[in-house]
């Protein structure tokens, strides 16, 4: 018996070393030719935005930016910011201040440089988790549709041109406006506008090969899972679709009007978790819903809103964070705590706890006090 156990041990340990061999393979061989979209994700906490070693830490910090900046946008962990100039798309440095990487507005095609075509950056967003971002070349208005998607990781330098949408696809004067992305499973959804009334998403994986589209009507709202590459959307008609890989969406009718705020990788046990907001007559949102994606609406949890806002001024961050914006007003609080900070400028983005936002020509970064 103690020989036939050491012989079936000998085999199952063979078994684990020859797999963990093949993943190391894939790993090197396969994914490490696309390491700027391919790599682990790796989420990286900092305690607070623009501290520095060796330097005191300041109540507020800010970064100055040219005038006339657009599309202002801030890396998950706060390290860079990025932002469209006279066309250009910029990549800056939070802590040191310098320029990391400037981006021209040519579609690639071969590498002879005469051939560069003037194009628009129509989306940029920067990928979960990391310091890398996904960006969008649109056609400029009168030449024939054309959408090219590209991918730049700030800690390598690695660029990726990936998946061209030709005329075929992006009708004259249609253009990229989202792009939605799955940063686990490394998908995403190219949103491109049709007409006034239409866009298309195309699904596109790892290998950059695209999948049939989906027509929705240009205010609905989509999201996508973190865990997962589901495409969660709400097309106004009180019914929450989701779409998985190529099967037909499947719907679910919510038992209250609800408006989708936003899917996250929340979950410990590695499941998105879904964030909807019951709204009133006003189509205000005065009470959030959240709970593990495909389960019961009736068991997620509840979060109350105690002054109902549009969606468009909830925000909902990885972690779970839940923040109201107040722009008229000009504070932003944290819904779970009641902590609130006051803001005189226009709001970007909340970050590792600090409210964004731009004061004339100052991104500013401003901590929020959580209440004891």
């Amino acid at each position: 018996m103690k020989k036939k156990a050491l012989v079936l041990y000998s085999w199952i340990l063979v078994s684990v070393m020859a797999q963990v061999v093949l993943y190391l393979a894939i790993d090197k061989l396969y994914l490490g030719s696309r390491s700027n979209l391919a790599e682990t994700v790796k989420v990286v906490n900092v305690d607070s935005i623009g501290k520095n070693e060796g330097v005191e830490e300041t109540p507020e910090t800010s970064i100055a930016l040219p005038a006339n900046v657009a599309n202002v946008k801030i890396s998950p962990d706060g390290s860079y910011i990025s932002y469209i100039l006279d066309k250009k798309l910029y990549i800056v440095d939070v802590v040191s201040k310098e320029t990391k990487k400037t981006i021209d507005n040519y579609f690639v095609s071969g590498n002879n440089a005469q051939n560069k075509v003037e194009a628009n950056i129509t989306s940029v967003q920067w990928i979960p988790g990391r310091n890398a971002l996904m960006y969008g070349l649109t056609s400029i208005p009168g030449n024939p549709g054309k959408v090219q998607m590209f991918t730049y990781d700030v800690e390598t330098g690695n660029e990726h041109v990936g998946v061209t949408f030709t005329e075929y696809y992006v009708p004259r004067g249609g253009e990229l406006t989202d792009i939605v992305i799955s940063p686990l499973t490394q998908v995403y959804y190219a949103k491109i506008k049709v007409n006034q009334t239409q866009e298309r998403l195309f699904r596109v994986n790892l290998m950059d090969e695209m999948s049939p589209s989906i027509t929705l009507n240009t205010n609905a709202v989509t999201k996508i899972g973190y865990y997962s590459e589901d495409l969660l959307y709400d097309d106004g008609s009180g019914k929450l679709f989701v779409k998985s890989a190529f099967k037909n969406p499947t719907q679910t009718q919510i038992g209250f009007n609800f408006a989708l705020l936003n899917v996250i990788g929340a979950d410990q046990g590695g499941k998105d978790i879904v964030y909807l907001g019951q709204v009133n007559g006003e189509n205000k949102v005065e009470k959030i819903y959240y709970g593990i994606h495909g389960t019961d609406v009736t068991t997620w949890q509840s979060i109350a809103v105690a002054k109902p806002l549009p969606r468009e001024e909830i925000l909902i961050k990885q972690g779970g964070a839940t923040y109201g914006i107040d722009r008229e007003g000009g504070n932003v609080y944290d819904l779970q705590s009641g902590s609130i900070v006051a803001v005189k400028g226009k709001f970007v983005d909340v970050v590792n706890d600090h409210i964004a936002y731009m004061d004339n020509n100052q991104l500013k970064f401003k901590p929020i006090k959580k209440q004891e």
